[in-house]
Formats: structure tokens, sequence, C-alpha cells
């Protein structure tokens, strides 16, 4: 595999050039702060223009909103559902290992987990480069300096003209060219989930902490200074003074507590509309007072539904959009496809039930198969310790047959031929009466 030229790929970097060629982007600081609704409004709408449009502002926001916590593990989630689950290349069903030795390397797990991306963000574009090794590295090219109407590679994030990405070779562009992404749904709720952090937290500050008051002669002002000193050493929360000839009151709310419980409220609201929006759902990620165990059991199906989609998202990239460029880097995927190695792993309880249930109506099952599902280690001498059973299980068998063979004591037929005649019910009604004519003949003695 050769390696691929510098002068091709895609060089990204900083305004200042540090060696070799210059930079072909120059990636500025983006805007991460204090975003409101006014903003993002104006973003959205340079964005979806379909003549030139500038998402930077836009974009902007995203990794802004991608610092809070819960957006980030809800991401998380699903780029882990798509990169946890092994993937190979088949040709007539068999194993290619001369292809899937490549899996092996970090690049592709990386890969794989950026294609969320594509869903987030609306769109992602890729270049492909061999080493001096002839493994693969990916670049994740920018999202301010791709314009994805034009598929134009550019310069500074806010030009509107740029080169044509297909100028490099072995890149990759996968979207639409006016989706702004899923993140476009979830921005409102992270800015008004930081307004009402910030408005909770000054609640807390004033509130939270008990305020201290000081009063003074108003003609006293060496008296005054020295109040002062002393209660900026004593800590941060609130101070008033006055005169002794003036008052001070603080009216509080009604509910004090009532208005504490009303922000946190609304924050999980928020987080709960962005678990729907990437999720479909609240309870696998967060429960609630109102949550249960069974409805979450419920909602992971709706989860689970979005995280296959998301695979299969990926095997379409891989069959089908990655083709020309594994060929241009010597890798043969002609003639096979890539698909899952295993299939989700069930629950082993409920497989352990299903194993008991079938068992009791006389399934047979094989043992290898208890063995490779539960993770059971087979036994060295394990085709001993079953040849061993098997003969206790015939051994046991032929005894009980002799037995059922031999008459008890006593009913023979053709000692008593009327034990045969009776009914079981009749010989234990027999037992009991000579046992109280046997009674009551000792009590005449």
């Amino acid at each position: 595999m050769a390696k691929t030229s510098d002068k091709n790929t895609i060089k990204q970097g900083g305004v200042m050039n540090v060696g070799g060629r210059p930079n072909d982007i120059k990636i500025g600081v983006p805007n991460l702060w204090y975003p409101d609704i006014q903003s993002f409004q104006r973003a959205v709408t340079n964005a979806i223009r379909w003549d030139y449009p500038s998402r930077k502002e836009l974009y902007d926001l995203y990794d802004s909103c991608l610092m809070d916590t819960h957006l980030k593990g809800v991401v998380r989630k699903r780029k882990i559902a798509v990169s946890k689950f092994p993937i190979e290349f088949r040709r007539d069903g068999e194993p290619v290992e001369e292809v899937n030795e490549h899996i092996k390397s970090p690049w592709f797990r990386n890969f794989l987990k950026s294609l969320i991306d594509v869903q987030l963000w609306g769109f992602s574009a890729y270049q492909f480069v061999a080493d001096k090794d002839g493994w693969i590295e990916v670049t994740d090219i920018d999202h301010r300096h791709v314009n994805p109407v034009t598929r134009e590679v550019l310069e500074y994030a806010n030009d509107y003209e740029g080169k044509p990405l297909a100028d490099f070779p072995n890149t990759l562009f996968l979207g639409k060219p006016t989706d702004c992404g899923e993140l476009m749904s979830v921005v409102p709720w992270i800015i008004t989930k930081r307004q009402t952090t910030g408005d909770w937290a000054q609640y807390a500050q004033v509130f939270g902490m008990p305020i201290r008051e000081y009063t003074y002669d108003g003609s006293d002002w060496e008296t005054m200074k020295t109040l002062k000193e002393d209660a900026e050493c004593q800590g941060s929360n609130g101070i008033y003074f006055h005169t002794t000839d003036t008052s001070m009151n603080i009216i509080e709310p009604g509910n004090r507590s009532g208005s504490a419980d009303l922000y946190e409220r609304l924050m999980d609201k928020c987080d709960e509309q962005i678990s729907i929006m990437l999720l479909g759902n609240t309870l696998t990620t967060t429960v609630g007072d109102s949550g249960s165990r069974a409805l979450g059991d419920v909602q992971k199906s709706e989860e689970e539904s979005i995280m296959e989609d998301d695979r299969g998202f990926v095997l379409d990239v891989l069959n089908y959009e990655m083709s020309p460029i594994f060929a241009a880097l010597g890798i043969d995927t002609e003639g096979g496809e890539w698909v899952y190695a295993e299939k989700e792993k069930i629950d082993k309880t409920q497989q352990a039930d299903i194993v008991v249930k079938m068992n009791s109506i006389g399934l047979p099952i094989s043992d290898d198969y208890l063995y490779d599902t539960f993770g059971i280690a087979k036994p060295d001498d394990y085709d001993q310790i079953k040849a061993d059973k098997e003969a206790q299980r015939k051994a046991l068998e032929e005894a009980l047959r002799k037995q059922s063979e031999e008459p008890e004591p006593g009913n023979d037929p053709a000692e008593n031929p009327k034990t045969t005649d009776r009914s079981i019910y009749q010989r234990i009604l027999d037992f009991f009466a000579e046992a109280r004519a046997a009674g009551t003949r000792s009590e005449r003695w």
C-alpha cells in the first residue's frame, strides 16, 4: 500500500504556519460563552440559507452545548452503542483476515464513533490517508470549514468559497446539504438550562446563607470602618450596614423551598427533552420519582431501535460509501460485505429461565451451547465425567426395573389372590380396622 502524498492531504492548523506548506484550513477559536435564544435564531437563519450559507455561529453553539454534562453523556451513549459491537468483513460467508486486520487498529473504532456526528451535526467530511507502513489514518475535517452545499473546503470559517473537496484524494462526505443535524433541536433546551442554573445559583447565594446586619452611630465613621474590615474577613455571605436611626427589612418569597424546587424541575425538564430527542426516552438515562424499572424496560426498546438504526447506518457507509476509498488504499473489499460478528447478548437470567422451561418439556439442549452462553469453563475430563454419569443413570434404571418386577412379601397374587381384587382404599381401611380390634383385645387383658 503506497503512502499518500503530504501535498494531497488537507492540512489543518492555526493561522501561523509551523513548518512545511501553509495550512489549508486555519482554525480559529470558537465562541463558547453566553449563548442566548436570539443568537441561536440568527445562527439557524444563516445556516439554512441555500445561497452563501454560514454555519460557523451555529456550530460554535453546538460546541458550547456539548460542554453540558447530560448532553455529553447521551452522545457518548450513542457512540458506544455503535462501537461496542464487533464488525468484520466477510467474503462468501468467511472472514477475510487481510481486511479485518485493519479493524483492530484505533482509527477504525474512532471512525465508527465519529459517524454518529453525521446525525448530530447534519454532515461530516473525512480524508483517509495511508502512512509509510500502509496503515490507515483518518482526519475529521472541521465542520466550520466545510460548505455542505457546494462541498468546498474553506480556509477560514467565515469564507463563502473555498477549494472543492473532490480535489483532495480519498475524501468522503456524508450527510445532506441543508441538514443542520439533531443538535439543532437540543440547543434551546441547553440555553434554557444554563439560564436556569444561573438563576438557581444566584438564588442560593442570596437566600441560602444568612445575612449579617451591622448597625453603627451615623457620626462614628471609625466604628463603621472597623466593622467593614472585620466583616470582609468573615466570609462571602451578604452584609448590610446601616445607621442606628435607619432600618433594614428583607422580604422573602412565601414558599422559599418551593421556589428552589421550581428551578430543579425546570432543569430536569430540559434534560428529559434532550434524552427524548437523542435516545427516544428518559428512563434509561435518568429516573425521576415517578419512574420505575418496568417503565424503563419498556422505553429501552425504543432506545434500542434508534441504536439499531445507527448500526445499520454504519454498515451502509462501510459497504457502499467506503468501497472506492478502500480500493484506492489497496484494501480489497470486492465481492464481500461488512457485517456485525455477533448478535446482541441476551440477559443471562432470562436465558437461564428459557433453558429450564425447555428442559422441563423434554427438549434436548446442547451442553456446548450452555457452556458458551453462560461463560462456564468446560472441564478437561468432560468426556469421562459424562460417561460416568451415563453409567450411573443406566445402573439406576436397571435397579428400578428389577425392583418393579419383584412382588412385595405377602402381595404375591398366587399366594393371596384377594389382594388383586381389593382396592388400595379398602386395604387401608382393613389395616385400621385390625389395629382397633387389637387395641380392644389388649384392653380386655
